[in-house]
């Protein structure tokens, strides 16, 4: 975030460096130091990835700066959010002092490591070259990317530049042994509600191979190919510190998908067995229990109520991203199937059944309609489940399918027990 006085504190700063870029062939280039420093993941949504930045450190000049890749504008939290929804977001870079930097990292309270690069005369000079390049006003902006160009990329550009080309070279082509979905997935461990609209809502791009350049989109993955990277005999990676402590987040030892299947599945399966009890003691003769079936019927209506009004949700919300968003990863989502735009009408049905206890009487037109979208719903359902099974779908729903057991049960105990046809109407 950057206030009126940041903006014009980096602008001065990138002055400074420019300035002094004229001269920097006749430095002592052994004086200078170059570190990389990377920043454990944190439990805010913006630092599950963890950061990376460089530190420069001129003992000609005494100069000591920090260059940050992920500095953008939240003066207008409405317009940076829908320009990152749009795909139109633009980051920057920052240059301050590294003692600023370090009063910041206090503050977040994460783990921070300093790896020396070790890096000649002739590396030290293109990847300077580079720097003051970049530190350029006109220079600074980019468009950001997740995947593809954020602040751990564009340091990995810059290394990569300085090694001509060594970086690439030993990782590109060569497989991380994951996907980029397992990368969000691990990513947003610590904050499993956007695990969840993440796991829906991204489609079969982000299914494929992932390679160990890519890779390097993570900070923590960057550190990892510079520590195992030699070149020209030696480690690239001259000494590693850890310059600021902090808490090490601890992963979920559950899926969220399964815990909420089961919790949505149980209390239909109870209000199943009530339901069809009471009716099976009607059909006898028998006198029913109308209290604890108005539950059962209430309990079934509150798990309509919720699941359709997160899936109404992503029912309208998936369309509107294939439209509307420039993220490609947001489009074409087979998970359109699940979760339709009309399900949000649904609400009110189950709405009613919760307020009333009871099944719902409707007349014969509406009672067609309604039971007809029913059907489809569970055709598209039940199709989708059948075909992952049969491995006719390349988008993975390893996670999502586990909620199509209870979407079934819960369309199938609507048309069965929940709708009644006024014979009158």
């Amino acid at each position: 975030m950057q206030s009126v006085c940041g903006k014009f504190f980096l602008v001065f700063w990138s002055i400074l460096i420019i300035s002094s870029s004229a001269v920097s062939q006749e430095k002592d280039l052994s004086k200078v130091d170059i570190y990389l420093h990377t920043f454990d993941v944190g439990d805010l949504i913006y630092s599950n990835f963890g950061h990376t930045a460089l530190r420069v450190k001129d003992g000609n000049t005494g100069r000591d700066m920090i260059y940050n890749w992920g500095i953008f504008d939240f003066q207008d939290p409405l317009t940076f959010s829908l320009n990152y929804y749009k795909g139109n977001l633009i980051y920057k870079l920052g240059i301050y002092p590294t003692y600023r930097a370090k009063q910041q990292y206090a503050f977040e309270g994460r783990r921070i490591w300093e790896d020396k690069l070790n890096l000649n005369q002739q590396q030290k000079t293109r990847l300077l070259e580079k720097l003051t390049w970049n530190s350029r006003p006109e220079n600074r902006d980019y468009a950001y990317d997740y995947f593809f160009d954020n602040c751990s990329t564009r340091p990995r550009d810059f290394i990569d530049y300085a090694l001509s080309g060594a970086l690439r070279e030993s990782s590109e082509g060569k497989t991380s042994g994951k996907t980029f979905r397992q990368m969000v997935r691990d990513g947003y461990t610590f904050n499993p509600w956007m695990d969840v609209i993440l796991e829906v809502g991204m489609n079969s791009r982000i299914d494929r191979d992932m390679d160990r350049w890519d890779g390097m989109f993570h900070p923590l993955l960057l550190r990892d190919e510079l520590r195992k990277l030699d070149s020209q005999g030696a480690s690239v990676i001259a000494s590693s510190t850890l310059i600021m402590d902090g808490k090490i987040l601890k992963p979920l030892s559950y899926d969220v998908f399964k815990l909420l299947a089961i919790l949505l599945f149980l209390p239909l399966m109870v209000s199943l067995v009530i339901i069809q009890q009471d009716d099976w003691q009607k059909s006898r003769g028998e006198e029913g229990i109308p209290a604890v079936r108005k539950l059962a019927f209430r309990v079934f209506g509150l798990v309509g109520f919720l699941f359709f009004f997160c899936g109404g949700v992503f029912g309208i919300l998936m369309p509107l991203n294939w439209w509307l968003s420039g993220h490609q990863d947001l489009h074409h989502n087979i998970n359109m199937m699940l979760f339709l735009p009309l399900d949000f009408c649904l609400v009110a049905l189950y709405g009613a059944v919760l307020i009333k206890g009871r099944a719902l009487v409707f007349g014969a037109s509406i009672y067609r309609i309604v039971k007809r979208y029913l059907a489809l719903h569970l055709i598209l359902t039940a199709g989708l489940a059948i075909s992952w099974v049969l491995g006719d779908v390349s988008q993975n729903l390893e996670r999502v399918i586990f909620m199509s057991p209870v979407m079934v049960l819960i369309l199938a105990m609507t048309v069965n027990f929940s709708l009644k046809i006024n014979d009158e109407g």
